[in-house]
C-alpha cells in the first residue's frame, strides 16, 4: 500500500498507553476500551468491559483488596450531544460539568462497585473549513463513510458516481434512518442525488468504493453549478480548438515530437492521468508558434498540490513568468495562462519552454498537459 493509506498505522499499538492517566488521587478514564488497569499504591485493580463503539458506553468494575477513597474522572467527549449518564452500582450519579471536560465522581470505592457509563450517539454534520456544503457525517464518534460500490463497479468514473447531498437540512437525523439488522449503519433517505446509498462506520469498509465527504445543494445552488460546468466545458472546447500545439504527459509519440527533456524527471499518475514532475530539477519542451500573432502558453496543473512548488518559466532562455501552484485550488485542475512576449516568437515557427525549479527542495508540477494557443479577444 501507499504511505498515505498506512500514514500512522502504528498508532493502533500505542492506544493502551492512554487509556488511564493518574495522579496522587484521581484516575482519568480517557479512552473506552477493554482494559484491565492496576494501581498498585492504592491496591485497586480496575477492569473495562465494553464493545464501544458497538457499544454506545463502557462499564468498570472496581476490585479492591480494602475500601479506597479516589476520585474517577470519566471523559465527556465533545460529540455528546445527548449528554452522559452515570451510574454507580445502578444508581444514577448526578452529573456536572459539560462536554470536552470529565464527569469527577468522589468516594471511598469498594470491592465489587460497578460503574456504567452510557454516551447516546448523535448523527450531525462536520464541514470542511472552508466550504460549509461539502460535510463529513458523524455518528457520535464515528465518520460514516457511504458504499459506493465495488472496486471493479464500471461506473466509477461517472461524473456523479458519488452522489450529492440535495436538500436544505442540515440535521442528517431528518435524511438518514438506521438499516435495522445493521450496527451504526444508515441510508439515505430521497436526499443522495442521483441515488441513494447505505453508509456505515468508515473502519468497516474494506476493498469497496466509498467517499467520507458530500457536497450539498438546494435545487437553486444545483442549477448555478450546472450553469458553470456548461460554462467551463464550452471555454475548454474553445480552447481545444483553436490550439495551435499540444503535448500530453506520458504519450510516448507526443512526448518525442515535442523534444521532451529534463532533469530528475519522471512521469505518474494522479486521478486516472498522467503527468510529469521534476524534483529540484527541470522540464523542457519545444513547441510550435504562430510568428504573426501573440501566443499564449497555456498549462495544465493539479491545484491541490502541497509543498514547495515555486519554479520559472523560460521561453527561449527568458523568463516570462515564475510560478507557485501549491494548494491554488485544491480539489481541481486548473489552466494557468502565460503570454508570451511577441519578440519572443517573431520570426519563429517553434520555441522551448523550460520549467525550473527554484533552489531548495522545491519542484515542477505536476504539470498535465502543455499547449499553446493564440490570444483569446
Amino acid at each position: 500500500f501507499t504511505c498515505c493509506v498506512g500514514t500512522g498505522m502504528e498508532n493502533h499499538a500505542k492506544y493502551s498507553r492512554n487509556i488511564y492517566f493518574r495522579n496522587n488521587e484521581e484516575l482519568y478514564v480517557f479512552q473506552y476500551i477493554a482494559s484491565e488497569v492496576t494501581w498498585e499504591k492504592k491496591g485497586v485493580k480496575i477492569r473495562q468491559e465494553t464493545r464501544y463503539p458497538e457499544e454506545q458506553g463502557t462499564t468498570l468494575h472496581i476490585s479492591s483488596e480494602k475500601p479506597t477513597r479516589f476520585t474517577l474522572k470519566v471523559r465527556y467527549p465533545y460529540w455528546a450531544e445527548k449528554g452522559i449518564e452515570v451510574l454507580i452500582n445502578g444508581e444514577t450519579q448526578k452529573v456536572e460539568g459539560e462536554a470536552c471536560s470529565y464527569v469527577a465522581v468522589e468516594r471511598k470505592w469498594k470491592d465489587g462497585d460497578r460503574i456504567e457509563v452510557r454516551l447516546p450517539f448523535s448523527l450531525r454534520l462536520e464541514a470542511m473549513p472552508d466550504d460549509p456544503n461539502r460535510v463529513a457525517v458523524m455518528y457520535g464518534p464515528l465518520v460514516l463513510a457511504g458504499d459506493l460500490g465495488p472496486v471493479n463497479d464500471p461506473d466509477h468514473k461517472d461524473p456523479l458516481y458519488v452522489p450529492v447531498l440535495m436538500t436544505q437540512e442540515r440535521d442528517p437525523a431528518k435524511w438518514l434512518k438506521p438499516v435495522g439488522d445493521k450496527q451504526n449503519t444508515f441510508t439515505m433517505v430521497d436526499v443522495g442525488y442521483p441515488r441513494n446509498v447505505e453508509l456505515k462506520p468508515f473502519y468497516q469498509i474494506h476493498d469497496r468504493r466509498y467517499t467520507v465527504y458530500w457536497d450539498m445543494y438546494t435545487e437553486e445552488t444545483w442549477e448555478a453549478y450546472q450553469q458553470e460546468l456548461k460554462a467551463e466545458q464550452e471555454r475548454l472546447q474553445k480552447i481545444e480548438a483553436m490550439t495551435i500545439d499540444f503535448v500530453q504527459p506520458g504519450d510516448e509519440k507526443s512526448e518525442k515530437n515535442h523534444n521532451l527533456q529534463g532533469e530528475h524527471l519522471y512521469t505518474g499518475r494522479f486521478k486516472q492521468r498522467r503527468n510529469w514532475e521534476a524534483r529540484e530539477g527541470w522540464i523542457s519542451l519545444d513547441l510550435k508558434v504562430k510568428k504573426e500573432q501573440p501566443n499564449i502558453l497555456l498549462v495544465e496543473y493539479w491545484g491541490g498540490a502541497p509543498g514547495n512548488k515555486t519554479f520559472d518559466i523560460l521561453v527561449d532562455g527568458e523568463k516570462i513568468a515564475t510560478e507557485n501552484i501549491s494548494l491554488k485550488k485544491d480539489g481541481f485542475f486548473i489552466l494557468e495562462e502565460y503570454p508570451i512576449p511577441q519578440d519572443l516568437t517573431q520570426g519563429k515557427d517553434e520555441i522551448t519552454v523550460k520549467f525550473q525549479a527554484h533552489p531548495g527542495g522545491h519542484r515542477v508540477g505536476p504539470i498535465f498537459g502543455v499547449r499553446i494557443i493564440p490570444e483569446m479577444e
